[in-house]
């Protein structure tokens, strides 16, 4: 099982990469006023992070709590890719 852990925490550490440039884009380049919506959004992404954490744990242990990480970072990343995209069109 600690395999298990430590392999999904690799691939946990990779995600962060890309939601960290992601996000850092995004924050650059928007208004004052789109990081206020945008912090609407990350509120919200916390607040399934710990629903997550909560719900995987209980069921699959510490791999739970990676996999909950993993899905709110995943989430993130396409939420700054979403604005992203929005910027270029």
């Amino acid at each position: 099982m600690r395999t298990g852990v430590l392999a999904l925490y690799c691939v946990y550490v990779l995600v962060m990469a890309l939601n960290g440039t992601t996000e850092a884009y995004v924050h650059s380049s928007s208004s004052a006023t789109q990081l206020q919506a945008q912090n609407k959004w990350l509120l919200l992404f916390s607040a399934v992070n710990l629903l997550g954490g909560v719900v995987f744990q209980s069921r699959l242990g510490a791999l739970g709590i990676v996999l909950a990480n993993c899905t709110t970072m995943s989430l993130r990343i396409a939420y700054s890719c979403h604005l992203i995209r929005a910027e270029f069109r």
